[in-house]
């Protein structure tokens, strides 16, 4: 092999390995714990069927299901319903987490509704969260 044919092999591999991280980060990396079931029903009441006992299935359950509810229904401050104060999402997911999980539940569900809100779709999964609690 050339060095030339060494070079754009190289390049060529790069560009790979950067497509995949790419893909990889704009999706979110796989969820240490599991949130299959989602917290809220349609109407906005909490379903506490979800939660396991785990406790980081349960945070991860707070985490994921309160950045979906962020990105869906937060910003929407020209609705009482929608925003952060009013909001019935906000308010149900918080109460159940604290429920469930204790003051952490609820303070996952707050963490993931504000990054659902600002749109970090790299902080999306729970894992992220867990690290940043030093929870592995």
């Amino acid at each position: 092999m050339t060095k030339i044919e060494a070079i754009f092999g190289g390049v060529l591999l790069l560009a790979i390995v950067a497509a995949a991280s790419f893909a990889v980060f704009q999706n979110g990396l796989p969820s240490i714990g599991t949130s299959a079931a989602t917290l809220l029903e349609a109407d906005g009441e909490a379903n506490p069927a979800v939660f396991t006992g785990a406790y980081r299935d349960d945070m991860c359950t707070c985490y994921e299901s309160g950045y979906e509810y962020g990105a869906q229904h937060g910003n929407k401050l020209e609705s009482a319903d929608y925003s952060i104060d009013n909001s019935v999402h906000y308010k149900a997911g918080f109460t159940a987490c604290r429920t469930a999980v204790g003051f952490e539940g609820s303070t996952a569900w707050s963490e993931g509704w504000r990054k659902g809100e600002d749109g970090v779709r790299t902080q999306r999964r729970c894992n992220f969260y867990l690290k940043s609690l030093n929870i592995r």
